[in-house]
């Protein structure tokens, strides 16, 4: 399957500072900067949208995913010391519903319910960039979310349902009112209404399928995932 089936929304994140960022899926899902100043930094492909201040986001005025399979990649990386970050989140007013979170511990989280589904001793250091993708199936062990980090299947957890009340997304903090502290630079953000082919991976094992494609050996692969637009080979 092409990693552009079920594609709901793709940002490169190259744009330059205080801008919208683009969807280049062409299904209009643009991320405005709310926060102003959400700034421009070298990425892992191109360029990044970099967060270094309290309460900075690219924001959707909508609920992008809203329900079923899902699976949402980035990367990140953690400029200074670390502190609780989101890579992306959709939230009602104040509150985030689905979301993936890089903590000050080095560890990442992510949720479909507004909980924290799953926590990842993902051991994320400040200075290096990561790939983070979570995927949900919701046919799947009454629900089931996995994280895989730079290519390894990580974590999963089972029985968990989508809380679907979010009414808009963000890249960055889910609302003005959060007051955890970001210091990274966020790229190549994809979401799918579908959940991505891994390979069959084991727990702890490096996947294979989209999800490998997608880590690209750590080099990236981005929209419209064709060979000429990523700087090596696909596994």
């Amino acid at each position: 399957m092409s990693l552009l089936t079920n594609l709901l929304c793709y940002l490169k994140l190259d744009e330059a500072a205080n801008t919208t960022r683009a969807d280049s899926s062409g299904n209009g899902n643009n991320f405005t900067d709310t926060s102003s100043n959400v700034g421009s930094v070298a990425g892992i492909i191109g360029n990044a949208a970099s967060f270094i201040k309290i309460n900075q986001r690219l924001t959707k005025a909508s609920q992008i995913i809203s329900s079923g399979a899902f699976t949402v990649s980035g990367w990140v990386k953690m400029t200074s010391a670390l502190a609780n970050s989101y890579l992306w989140s959709q939230a009602l007013t104040t509150v985030s519903k689905q979301n993936i979170v890089i903590l000050s511990t080095g560890h990442v989280q992510c949720s479909v319910n507004g909980s924290a589904d799953l926590d990842v001793a993902a051991g994320i250091v400040a200075g290096s960039w990561y790939h983070i993708v979570m995927r949900f199936d919701p046919t799947v062990a009454s629900g089931t979310v996995n994280l895989y980090i730079n290519g390894v299947f990580l974590g999963t957890d089972t029985g968990k349902a989508f809380l679907n009340t979010a009414t808009a997304s963000y890249i960055g903090y889910p609302s003005s009112a959060n007051t955890a502290s970001a210091f990274a630079a966020i790229d190549e953000c994809g979401m799918w209404s579908r959940a991505l082919d891994d390979g069959g991976v084991a727990l702890n094992g490096t996947a294979g399928g989209e999800i490998a494609q997608l880590y690209n050996r750590g080099a990236g692969f981005t929209y419209p995932f064709t060979a000429a637009t990523s700087s090596s080979t696909t596994p």
